[in-house]
C-alpha cells in the first residue's frame, strides 16, 4: 500500500503504545516512517478529524481513513469500517481489573505461547488492501481522463491564443 499512499498511524493509545506498535508493524519504518500520532498530539480527546487539516493543508479529498470506530472520525465519508482486531480472543477488555491468582497467570501465559499468529484466519487487510487499491485506481483512472480533456483544451487554446503570433 505504501506505493499508492502515504500511510500515518493515529491512535488514542499513549505516544509509547503508539510507537512501539508502529515499531512492530513497521520494523523497518518503509511504511509508516515517523508519521505516527498518538494521544498525546491529538488536538481533541473525542475526535481525531481536527488533526487533519494540520497533517493535510491543502483539503482532505485525497485521505482514506481505516478504523473500526467511525465516532472518533465524526462518520467522515473518507472512512472504510473495519471489524476490531482482537490478537487474544480469550482476553477481554485491556482495562478489565488484572489477573491476581499465580495460577491464572500461568494459564493466560500458556495461551499466550499457544497463539499462532501466522493462522489467525483474519483477512481483513487483504480485504483493506483490495478496497484500497480499487479506489486509488478508479481515482486516477477519472483524474487521468479529467487530466487528458484538460491538457487537450488547454494545448488548444494556447495553440490558438499563439497563432495570431506566429502569423504577424
Amino acid at each position: 500500500m505504501n506505493e499508492l499512499y502515504e500511510m500515518h498511524i493515529i491512535s488514542y493509545g499513549e505516544r509509547q503504545y503508539a510507537h512501539k506498535i508502529a515499531e512492530i508493524l513497521d520494523p523497518d519504518k518503509r511504511y509508516f516512517g515517523h508519521r505516527i500520532l498518538s494521544r498525546d498530539e491529538l488536538f481533541s480527546a473525542m475526535y481525531k478529524t481536527g488533526n487533519m487539516k494540520a497533517l493535510f493543508p491543502c483539503g482532505d479529498q485525497l485521505i482514506a481513513i481505516i478504523d473500526d470506530r467511525p465516532d472518533v472520525w465524526q462518520y467522515s465519508d473518507a472512512l472504510i469500517q473495519v471489524k476490531p482486531y482482537r490478537f487474544f480472543k480469550e482476553i477481554g477488555d485491556i482495562n478489565a481489573p488484572a489477573i491476581t491468582n499465580v495460577q491464572e497467570q500461568s494459564l493466560v501465559q500458556e495461551r499466550i505461547a499457544q497463539v499462532n499468529v501466522e493462522g489467525d484466519g483474519d483477512e481483513t487487510l487483504e480485504y483493506v488492501a483490495t478496497v484500497l487499491t480499487r479506489i486509488h485506481t478508479a481515482f486516477y483512472a477519472h483524474y487521468d481522463k479529467n487530466t487528458k480533456d484538460r491538457v487537450q483544451v488547454s494545448t488548444a487554446s494556447y495553440f490558438y491564443a499563439l497563432w495570431p503570433v506566429l502569423h504577424l
